[in-house]
């Protein structure tokens, strides 16, 4: 289908070509709903998902993604039952594992996700996400040691911007700046704007006390979106910790201060 190719518009148009003649393939369905997934067109992509459950009930990759789906929408409790039916199908399903666990972390169940990211490590010793993932959970519930040999780990593995700035955050957490500077600026190299990393590369200017060059980058960020002047957005979307979270407290108010 055209959807490898990322023409997605085109690949929904001649699968449901498919589907208007009365198609029966699982397969149809759950490629259009791959390539709504793409277009974030959630809901359809869901409907898509069931349909082809619906005609393969043991079909796992069709349970994986409607989890997946339901994750984006943030419905963790729906994403969770979709990942556990998967992993009844097919104990050996690393993808459904990774997927299980951060439907448990976001549900605030912290050991059930490092159980399910240990299991699909023991499954797939090279899965980075795996790694990445349970160096969150280790940061999150203060763990910071065991959260940054989790990033390395993922890093040596397969580097991308997100996992830098997921280490830099646990380096400014443990007052190591210098560190978390270095890696939300490697993460902006990989992916230049990338918010996540922008905003974590400011609070650490901010940290250092160079006032002028945090207040720049928060600049930058409020002209994305003007809710980074609200922290507790900031915190939210960010998923930060405590001290993150100060540190953007603090340079919003001193942003707001040199406005004024």
């Amino acid at each position: 289908f055209d959807y490898w190719d990322k023409r997605y518009d085109e690949s929904i148009e001649k699968l449901t070509q498919i589907v208007e003649q009365g198609t029966e393939n699982p397969t149809v369905f759950k490629s259009r709903g791959d390539a709504y997934y793409e277009l974030a067109q959630y809901e359809k992509a869901l409907a898509d998902y069931q349909k082809a459950i619906v005609l393969k009930p043991d079909n796992t990759a069709a349970y994986l993604s409607s989890g997946n789906t339901n994750a984006q929408l943030n419905r963790f409790d729906k994403a969770f039952q979709d990942y556990d039916r998967a992993i009844q199908l097919d104990s050996d399903y690393s993808h459904a594992f990774v997927g299980r666990g951060l439907a448990h972390h976001n549900l605030g169940r912290y050991e059930e996700a490092l159980s399910d990211y240990a299991q699909a490590i023991q499954l797939n010793p090279k899965y980075a996400t795996a790694y990445n993932n349970r160096g969150i959970v280790y940061h999150k519930t203060g763990r910071l040691s065991e959260s940054i040999e989790e990033y390395d780990h993922a890093i040596r593995l397969q580097e991308n911007a997100t996992r830098y700035a997921n280490r830099g955050e646990v380096y400014f957490t443990m007052g190591q700046y210098l560190k978390a500077q270095n890696d939300f600026e490697k993460s902006l190299a990989l992916q230049p704007g990338y918010s996540f990393a922008l905003s974590g590369l400011a609070i650490t200017y901010h940290a250092f006390g160079e006032i002028t060059e945090s207040h720049a980058l928060w600049r930058q960020l409020v002209a994305k979106d003007e809710r980074h002047m609200d922290v507790d957005w900031v915190g939210k979307e960010y998923d930060w910790t405590e001290p993150l979270i100060e540190e953007a407290r603090k340079l919003i108010a001193s942003l707001k201060d040199a406005d004024d």
